[in-house]
């Protein structure tokens, strides 16, 4: 497992840049054209503005490169791209001219442009943004700022005849690669000023270089507040944008000076955002409680900071499914595999910061020497959430160490008991954690490890779900009980060869380990689990039936498993064959969005159930045995005209293969299976057998084809279809499940 226990003084940052981020600045002012006529005023003027900014923002590097030739300028950027390595955020601000060329991709224009220019020239002779957003995109850890103060008007626009721009400025930029913003001092087309007659710089840059000032601005709200100064300056002429979106939040300027921040009212006014749902505002405040209270790390209000990172990591937690389902929304009429990855990698971004968070938290708390029992409460919670989130991520990745893992998960099992006793619920939530780790690892040591986590729930039953899930994110005291089930049903798998028909042998293995390692005769097993299926649906219940189809269907697996694998009495047998069929049904009631395939799916699994059961009654017993066989008639009638109602050929094939089947197993006088029934479902069928064809021809093999058409040729060849019409129409679809499936 990715453990990330550092030592206090470099908590995690949390994406949030800031001072203490290393940051280089690429300064650019291009104003002594070769073309007088494209000479400027102010970018030399700006480009000391931007730098001494720049510096007053204790950037760590900036490099000023004024009056750029096209080789200059490429060199320039080159080196900039080569010290970028050493730095986290990267900003590059350029003054001059920009133009866009025929295809309307945006470029910087050196001073040795050609004075009698075509349109063509600018891409010869001009630097392209594009080229410079993509080779940013390889530093994918780093964040980027691109501003262009460049959309003046262009005077070289004069010679080109025909192909004119008609009106200059730059073309809307390329989406920026993640963690990249492109800023322009106006909007794309238009046209913005160099600066007043007296003015020294540009509107849009004197107003970028008071605002970057401001304290405690991200940079996203620079530039909207930018974008209002200019605005507004301008007589609403020169209107300034911005694209892209970094990953995670950078903050140019956050005030060494916190002595004025009421660091109270402003966690209370977090708090108030949270509880409002304003999820964005939460955050941002959050944020600069987070750098207020790391400002000092001597004299750190550990307190007040661990509190901080507890509300952080649950808005975070929460971010990580809202936002994914908002995207989801947002694109699910065109849904691809590409909308997929990038939903899972919006889920797994906030999940991750959620991780670090709680982390963070818990580090503080194992900083002090002295805990309180509300801090050991509010440390055991921390330490699980960690945990919880962190797990998920690496699993998901391929990346967990099972040894780390169990370490810490044990180390926090034994924090709970220690502190908080063996039946308290939060020792419940941590062996549940652990056992949900070992299920892949060892099963049998996982279905120990559910069953002491339901212990602990069967003596707190009354706990409600608010309080678990404050302590643990997502839980439900039902999920011990089903997941302890699913374990054991795991060990009884075992026994099953890969054609999902159990070897004696195996089965052998199974009894043989859980014997010797539960020391439990199978009796006593069966007891025991048939007792925590009882519970945990009970609490369900009682719980507005929380998770209790999961119940349901963990039941039906371990109610049809265990007479195949274990050797059990016909007393049992019979009791776990009526169970599954029960609990079958049960959960059928319990989806929501069961369709008439899953009725159908149910009824002939029912029906294969109670065949089995046939096996163990007496053959003296004739009631019996004939009661079962009505019992799967009606199953299957069922479902066929379940099937035959909703047009579906390959469900009602599956059932009518049933059918036909023990009518030629069992035709005579006495039998349920008539042939004018079977002949009538066959002409049925018949209607459908186009569908199934369009299903299945596109398919290496069709299996319930093939066997439909064996069991047809033992009936016709033993003289059980006599009806022309069936018997014509049985040849007809041969003839095409030959030319289809033959060849194949």
């Amino acid at each position: 497992m990715r453990y990330l226990f550092t030592l206090l003084t470099v908590l995690l940052s949390l994406s949030i840049c800031s001072q203490e981020q290393r940051k280089l600045a690429l300064v650019i002012g291009n104003a002594n054209y070769n073309d007088p006529s494209a000479i400027l005023l102010n970018p030399i003027n700006d480009s000391r503005l931007m730098s001494e900014t720049f510096e007053e923002l204790e950037f760590d590097s900036v490099i000023v490169a004024n009056d750029l030739t096209f080789n200059a300028m490429r060199e320039v950027f080159k080196n900039y791209r080569i010290s970028l390595n050493r730095f986290d955020v990267g900003f590059i601000y350029y003054s001059g001219h920009g133009m866009q060329d025929a295809y309307n991709e945006t470029y910087l224009i050196p001073i040795d442009f050609p004075e009698n220019s075509t349109i063509d020239d600018v891409t010869d002779y001009g630097y392209s943004i594009q080229d410079v957003l993509k080779s940013l995109n390889r530093y994918g850890d780093k964040l980027n700022v691109f501003v262009l103060d460049a959309c003046r008007d262009n005077p070289y626009e004069r010679g080109w005849k025909g192909r004119s721009l008609k009106g200059g400025g730059l073309s809307e930029p390329q989406v920026p690669p993640t963690g990249s913003l492109v800023a322009y001092s106006t909007s794309p087309g238009d046209v913005a000023s160099d600066g007043d007659i007296g003015s020294v710089n540009s509107l849009y840059t004197k107003a970028l270089a008071e605002v970057m000032k401001e304290p405690n601005l991200k940079i996203e709200e620079v530039f909207k507040k930018v974008r209002n100064v200019v605005y507004s300056g301008s007589n609403q002429n020169q209107n300034p944008q911005w694209w892209g979106q970094l990953e995670g939040d950078l903050y140019l300027l956050l005030k060494k000076d916190y002595s004025k921040i009421e660091v109270r009212d402003l966690q209370k006014e977090a708090e108030s955002e949270k509880d409002k749902g304003n999820i964005q505002n939460a955050l941002d405040k959050y944020t600069i409680l987070e750098i207020y209270l790391k400002s000092e790390m001597n004299n750190i209000d550990k307190k007040k900071l661990r509190r901080v990172y507890f509300d952080m990591g649950h808005i975070y937690y929460d971010m990580h499914k809202i936002e994914p389902e908002a995207f989801y929304e947002a694109n699910k009429e065109s849904w691809t595999e590409a909308n997929y990855k990038e939903y899972i990698r919006i889920s797994n971004k906030y999940l991750s910061r959620a991780s670090s968070s709680f982390l963070n938290a818990k580090l503080l708390y194992e900083n002090d020497s002295v805990m309180t029992y509300n801090d050991q409460e509010m440390y055991s919670e921390a330490f699980y959430k960690y945990l919880r989130c962190q797990s998920y991520l690496d699993y998901e990745s391929g990346k967990i160490d099972d040894d780390e893992y169990s370490l810490h998960i044990n180390k926090l099992n034994k924090f709970n008991k220690n502190k908080f006793g063996d039946l308290d619920y939060r020792t419940g939530c941590s062996l549940y954690l652990k056992a949900l780790f070992e299920k892949d690892i060892d099963p049998l040591l996982s279905y120990t490890t559910f069953l002491q986590s339901t212990d602990v729930f069967s003596v707190n039953q009354s706990i409600n779900l608010e309080k678990l899930n404050k302590y643990a994110l997502t839980f439900n005291h039902v999920f011990p009980y089903k997941w302890s089930i699913i374990s054991f049903n795991d060990i009884m798998h075992t026994a099953f060869n890969e054609d999902n028909h159990v070897s004696e042998e195996k089965a052998q293995e199974v009894i043989k380990f859980l014997g010797e390692n539960i020391n439990s005769s199978i009796d006593s097993i069966y007891t025991k689990n048939l007792n925590i299926i009882n519970e945990g649906i009970s609490i369900s219940k009682s719980n507005n039936n929380s998770d209790l189809e999961g119940l349901y269907l963990t039941a039906t697996d371990f109610f049809h498993t265990f007479p195949i694998v274990m050797d059990v009495s016909n007393q049992v047998y019979r009791e776990c064959s009526y169970s599954t069929i029960k609990y079958r049904n049960l959960a059928l009631t319990q989806n929501t969005y069961a369709t008439y395939r899953d009725s159908i799916s149910t009824l002939n699994t029912n029906a294969i159930t109670y065949s089995n059961l046939q096996l163990i009654i007496d053959t003296a017993d004739i009631d019996s045995i004939r009661t079962i066989e009505k019992i799967i008639y009606n199953l299957h009638k069922d479902a066929f005209t379940l099937g035959v109602k909703n047009n579906d050929g390959v469900y009602t094939l599956w059932t009518c293969n049933n059918f036909l089947s023990n009518y030629y197993l069992d035709h005579t006088m006495s039998s349920l299976y008539l042939r004018k029934d079977i002949e009538a479902m066959l002409n049925q069928l018949h209607v459908l057998y186009a569908s199934i064809i369009k299903v299945y021809g596109c398919e290496e093999e069709a299996t319930l084809l093939s066997e439909y058409f064996e069991i047809l040729d033992m009936l016709y060849e033993n003289n059980l279809l006599i009806n022309n019409e069936v018997i014509s129409n049985y040849k007809q679809q041969k003839d095409i499940y030959l030319m289809l499936f033959t060849a194949k």
